[in-house]
């Protein structure tokens, strides 16, 4: 019983009771690191998962509106109307900017 009582004294005196609690704390540390990297790992995988068949699905619209372009596309004076109407909302928004850009200053 004395000689384990001085084998534990004298390892408390030369630290290595405090080393090894030390290396236990690091462990603990370490595993709790990696099931958190494991957490976030899966909820990545589940995330690509979800991409990906979103991507299907957009490349599958593309697809259709691609085909449905082809066979209905736009004549020259649809093609006119939409710029004009364009053309006209940006000098709309032109004009707003510029009555309400002396007023912000």
């Amino acid at each position: 019983m004395d000689a384990e009582h001085n084998f534990e004294e004298e390892l408390t005196q030369n630290g290595v009771i405090a080393d090894w609690e030390a290396l236990e704390d690091k462990i603990e540390r370490d595993m709790q690191s990696m099931k958190s990297f494991n957490t976030r790992v899966v909820h990545l995988k589940r995330r690509q998962a979800v991409v990906q068949r979103a991507n299907v699905k957009l490349n599958m619209n593309l697809a259709r509106v691609s085909e449905e372009m082809a066979r209905n596309s736009p004549n020259p004076a649809e093609v006119d109307a939409i710029k004009t109407k364009v053309i006209d909302w940006m000098t709309r928004y032109e004009d707003i900017v510029d009555r309400v850009t002396p007023l912000e200053e």
